[in-house]
């Protein structure tokens, strides 16, 4: 059994982007943004079985640290069954625009059972990109899109 997934752009104001390799998708946001435009994409990330989402989390954390500057780790969350985490980042980057101050909104699904190599799990982190500033404008956004986002047996 695969797992595939669906989802809905969260209003007209986004649009679905080329995704850069190693990503699943990208949804970016329409509008004048010179030096970052805010953004949705995904990434399937294998992990052993058993892995703690907590785990797989803080070494999303660990590797947004390792490639900016002045890290903070938000909220951070996990449901009682320990398959959907949430964390917030805030971090910034060298870029030709100056330093920008960036923030994501990460949310990590472990998947169902979709039948990897032995003793490896999936889980698809699901981040929004934005500049700190536009960020807390653009978290219903982020939520709207969520709330759409559904899995699905490839085998149906």
């Amino acid at each position: 059994m695969s797992t595939r997934y669906r989802f809905d752009l969260p209003n007209d104001d986004w649009f679905i982007g080329e995704a850069p390799s190693g990503y699943d998708f990208i949804v970016a946001r329409a509008g004048d943004f010179p030096a970052f435009r805010p953004n949705i994409g995904a990434t399937t990330i294998g992990v052993g079985a058993g892995t703690p989402l907590d785990e797989v989390m803080a070494s999303s954390a660990n590797s947004t640290a390792s490639s900016s500057e002045n890290l903070s780790v938000g909220e951070e969350a996990i449901n009682d069954d320990g398959t959907v985490g949430r964390q917030t980042l805030s971090f910034a980057v060298a870029s030709p625009h100056g330093a920008l101050e960036l923030t994501q909104y990460q949310v990590f699904y472990r998947l169902p059972d979709d039948a990897g190599s032995a003793g490896e799990e999936h889980v698809l982190c699901v981040v929004m990109s934005a500049q700190t500033r536009n960020a807390g404008e653009l978290y219903d956004d982020f939520d709207a899109f969520l709330d759409t986002l559904r899995f699905e047996d490839a085998t149906t």
